[in-house]
């Protein structure tokens, strides 16, 4: 470490709970774990504001829609969310990488259309700076 800089713990928010990003647990019967059954984006934030947020959330819908993923996008409130863990992790310049994946379901090659952010699932929705 250089200089009085100060160093966070890196942040995860894993459908809809914050905590430390190695407490953050997928499960194994997760599909983007198994098949990479999912979609990603990385965004920059400079200054605690973002570069080019909304192409990045258009880039992750068109990304959801290629491959059959439904995501209810108004229900996930991404925006703030991400705006949340910008603030919560404390840092002035980051990355933010987001994933979402079909989640936990029986381990064969069909695919479930329907994507529910809400649930006992472990992992739909992942973010961490």
């Amino acid at each position: 470490m250089q200089g009085s800089e100060t160093f966070m713990a890196e942040l995860a928010y894993l459908n809809g709970v914050w905590g430390p990003i190695d407490q953050a647990k997928v499960s194994i019967e997760d599909r983007g774990f198994q098949f990479a059954d999912g979609v990603y984006e990385v965004m920059l934030f400079h200054g605690r504001q973002p570069l080019l947020l909304e192409e990045h959330l258009e880039r992750l819908v068109n990304s959801c829609r290629e491959i059959h993923l439904d995501v209810n996008f108004e229900k996930l409130h991404l925006k703030d969310v991400i705006h949340e863990g910008v603030r919560r992790a404390g840092f002035d310049h980051t990355m933010v990488y987001l994933q979402l994946t079909r989640g936990v379901a029986p381990r064969n090659k069909k695919t479930r259309r329907v994507f529910e952010p809400a649930g006992p699932r472990r992992s739909n929705s992942t973010l961490y700076w």
